[in-house]
C-alpha cells in the first residue's frame, strides 16, 4: 500500500468516521474498491486534456472533494456488490457513478459560486425560465463567457472553465454508459432533468436571500401551503442524487435472472432509503456545520429559511431565536428522514434483499448525524427535540 493510501484511509477512519463503531468495517469493505476507482477516474480525466490552455479545466474536473465523492462510491459499491459485481467490473460501476456526481456537484459548485453571485436577469424572477435557461447547455456556457473570470473570496473564479468541468464528466458519462447500460442511461437523463427543475428554484431563492427579498422567499414556499415542508422540499437536491443513483446503479448492475417486478420493487426500497438517509446528512451536516458560511453567501440553507418564516433579518441570532421558540421544528424536518430510512429498510429485508450493507450505513449515518446535531446545538446554544435521535436509537437497536 502506497503511503498517500495508507494516510488517505488512516484519515477517513480515525478523522471523518471517529467515535463510529461502524467506520472500521466499512472502510475495510470498501476503501479499496474507492480508492482504485479514484485512480482510475483521475486517469481517464487526464486523458482528456492534452493542451496546456486546458489545464485549468482539468483542475477543476479532478477537483471533486473526496468528502462528497466518498460516501456515493460506498453506495454504488453496496448495491453492485449485492448484486453480484466483483473485481474490475465493479470498479468500473464505481467510476462510472463518480462521473455522473462528478457532473453534478461541480455543476453545484457553478451555480453557488458563478450563477448566484453574478447572474441576475429581470426574468429570473420566472422559476420555469430559469429552469429552461440552465438546462441548456449553450446558453449556460453564453452566460458564463459573459461573466467571465472574477475574484471571490480570495481566489480566482474561472466562470467558462468550471462550467465546461461539469459538462466534460457528463460527456464522459455517456460515452460509458449510453451503450453499455441504456436503460440505466436514460434514467440518469430523466433524474438530471428533474435536477434542473431543483436547481431552478434553488438559485430563484438564492438570488432573492441575495438581495433580502424576505417577502418573495415566503410567499414562494408558502406556494404549496405548508412552508415548512416546502423549505424542507428545496432540501432535496442532495436526497434526490443519493435516491436515484441508487435506482441507476442497480439498473446497471441488474441480475438477469431477476423479475421486472422483483427489480422495481427493490429500487423502490432502495430509493427510499438512500432518500431519507441522504436528506437526513443534508440537514445535520451539511446545513447544520456550514450555517455560518451558508449565511455569508446567501445560500438556500435549511434552518435560514425556517427562521424567514418568524424574522426579517437573515442572521445566526434569527436562526438562534426561531430554535429556541421552536424546539420541535425537528419533528417535521429530521423524523422524517429516519421515518423513510426505516421503511425503506424493512420494505428490502422483507424483499428477501441483503440488508448487510444498508444496517452499517444506518449506524454511520445514524451516528453521524447524532454527533454534528450535538455539534450544531452547542455552537447556537440551543436544544432541540430529539424524537428523531430517539427513533434512529431505535431504528439502530432493530438491526443489531
Amino acid at each position: 500500500m502506497n503511503l498517500s493510501k495508507s494516510i488517505a484511509r488512516l484519515y477517513i477512519q480515525s478523522v471523518s468516521l471517529r467515535g463510529i463503531p461502524e467506520g472500521k468495517p466499512i472502510v475495510n469493505r470498501f476503501f479499496d474498491i474507492y480508492w482504485d476507482a479514484r485512480g482510475l477516474r483521475k486517469n481517464l480525466i487526464r486523458q482528456e486534456y492534452q493542451k496546456p490552455e486546458e489545464k485549468r479545466e482539468m483542475k477543476y474536473t479532478l477537483g471533486v472533494r473526496n468528502r462528497v465523492m466518498f460516501p456515493i462510491s460506498l453506495q454504488t459499491a453496496s448495491i453492485a456488490m449485492a448484486n453480484g459485481v466483483t473485481g474490475q467490473e465493479l470498479v468500473d460501476v464505481v467510476v462510472d457513478q463518480m462521473f455522473a456526481y462528478g457532473e453534478a456537484t461541480i455543476g453545484d459548485d457553478f451555480h453557488d459560486d458563478v450563477l448566484v453571485p453574478k447572474y441576475y436577469p429581470e426574468d429570473c424572477d420566472a422559476i420555469n425560465i430559469i429552469y429552461e435557461k440552465i438546462k441548456d447547455h449553450e446558453i449556460l456556457r453564453a452566460i458564463a463567457e459573459d461573466i467571465g473570470d472574477f475574484q471571490a473570496d480570495g481566489k480566482m473564479i474561472f466562470s467558462v472553465e468550471l462550467l465546461n468541468a461539469a459538462l466534460k464528466q457528463a460527456e464522459i458519462y455517456k460515452r460509458r454508459m449510453s451503450k453499455k447500460s441504456p436503460k440505466a442511461y436514460e434514467t440518469y437523463l430523466k433524474a438530471r432533468d428533474e435536477l434542473y427543475r431543483i436547481q431552478a428554484k434553488s438559485l430563484f431563492i438564492s438570488h432573492a436571500l441575495a438581495h433580502e427579498k424576505i417577502p418573495t422567499i415566503r410567499g414562494e414556499l408558502m406556494r404549496g401551503g405548508d412552508y415548512v415542508l416546502s423549505a424542507v422540499k428545496l432540501g432535496d437536491k442532495l436526497a434526490f442524487i443519493g435516491q436515484e443513483n441508487a435506482a441507476i446503479v442497480f439498473e446497471a448492475t441488474q441480475p438477469k435472472d431477476i423479475s421486472d417486478d422483483r427489480a422495481e420493487r427493490i429500487k423502490a426500497g432502495l430509493r427510499l432509503f438512500y432518500h431519507g438517509s441522504t436528506l437526513l446528512k443534508q440537514f445535520t451536516e451539511d446545513d447544520s456545520l456550514r450555517l455560518k458560511k451558508d449565511i455569508e453567501k446567501r445560500a438556500d440553507n435549511l434552518w435560514v429559511l425556517l427562521a424567514l418564516q418568524e424574522h426579517e433579518e437573515i442572521s445566526e441570532d434569527s436562526i438562534k431565536t426561531y430554535l429556541k421558540s421552536n424546539p420541535k421544528i425537528t419533528q417535521k424536518v429530521l423524523t422524517p428522514s429516519v421515518n423513510e430510512i426505516r421503511r425503506g429498510y424493512q420494505y428490502l429485508k422483507d424483499l428477501d434483499y441483503d440488508v448487510s450493507d444498508l444496517q452499517l450505513a444506518i449506524g454511520l449515518i445514524t451516528r453521524q448525524a447524532e454527533r454534528d446535531m450535538g455539534k450544531f446545538e452547542r455552537r447556537l446554544g440551543i436544544d432541540l427535540d430529539k424524537e428523531w435521535l430517539k427513533e434512529a436509537i431505535k431504528l439502530r437497536e432493530l438491526i443489531e
